[in-house]
């Protein structure tokens, strides 16, 4: 017989640009500076994004082809 799973949230949550006073969970985007960045653990406030256990790099502007615009990440494939 099948067993049934809870996944949580499985998608990327667009959140705008990072602002220091916003709480942020698992799996939010923001866009900081020329960059778009994934939170990797829930409720997590005044940490600016940088690459390493709260924070990882989801893209770049103009790198592999992808624009950042405002809640958008636009892939040009």
């Amino acid at each position: 017989e099948g067993k049934m799973e809870t996944l949580g949230k499985i998608v990327l949550i667009p959140r705008g640009a990072y602002s220091s006073s916003a709480v942020y969970n698992h799996l939010d985007w923001v866009r900081y500076g020329v960059k778009a960045w994934v939170c990797k653990q829930d409720n997590i406030t005044n940490v600016t994004p940088t690459e390493g256990s709260t924070w990882t790099v989801l893209a770049e502007d103009g790198e592999v082809n992808c624009t950042l615009q405002d809640e958008t990440l636009i892939f040009n494939v």
